[in-house]
C-alpha cells in the first residue's frame, strides 16, 4: 500500500516568504504566517508582480537612511536588486501559502511542533 501522505510546513514569522517559497521548491507544501502588514504588501509584490525576466530586477537602497556600521559612505548608497530568484516556477506537487495574522490567534488549537515555541500572555 504507498502512503500519500503529503508534508506540509509552517513558517512562523514568515516575512517576505523567502523561506516558505524555498521550501515550496524543493516540492514541500509551504505556509507562511506574517503579522506585519508592510511585510505582507512586499511579499504579495515580490511573488504576485516581480518577474526578472519580463521587468527586470527592482532595485532599492535599504541602508541610505543608516549611519551605524558603515565602513564606507559607497556602502551607504549600494544598491540591493530583487527578486534574486524567479518567484514562479514552483513544481505542480509545491504549494505555497500566506496567511496574515498573530501566529499565536490563527493556529492555537492545531500547531504540534518538536521544537519549543515561547509565547508570551
Amino acid at each position: 500500500m504507498k502512503c500519500s501522505l503529503r508534508l506540509s510546513v509552517l513558517v512562523p514569522g514568515a516575512g517576505l516568504g523567502r523561506l516558505a517559497h524555498d521550501i515550496a521548491k524543493l516540492g514541500y507544501h509551504a505556509e507562511g504566517n506574517e503579522f506585519s502588514y508592510f511585510m505582507l504588501l512586499m511579499s504579495d509584490y515580490i511573488m504576485n508582480q516581480c518577474s526578472p525576466e519580463k521587468f527586470g530586477p527592482d532595485v532599492i537602497f535599504p541602508y541610505i537612511h543608516q549611519f551605524s556600521n558603515v565602513v564606507t559612505p559607497e556602502d551607504q548608497v549600494r544598491p540591493v536588486y530583487f527578486p534574486d530568484v524567479e518567484p514562479g516556477g514552483l513544481p505542480e506537487s509545491a504549494g505555497l501559502s500566506m496567511v496574515a495574522g498573530d501566529f499565536l490567534e490563527v493556529y492555537r488549537p492545531q500547531v504540534c511542533t518538536t521544537r519549543f515555541i515561547i509565547a508570551f500572555f
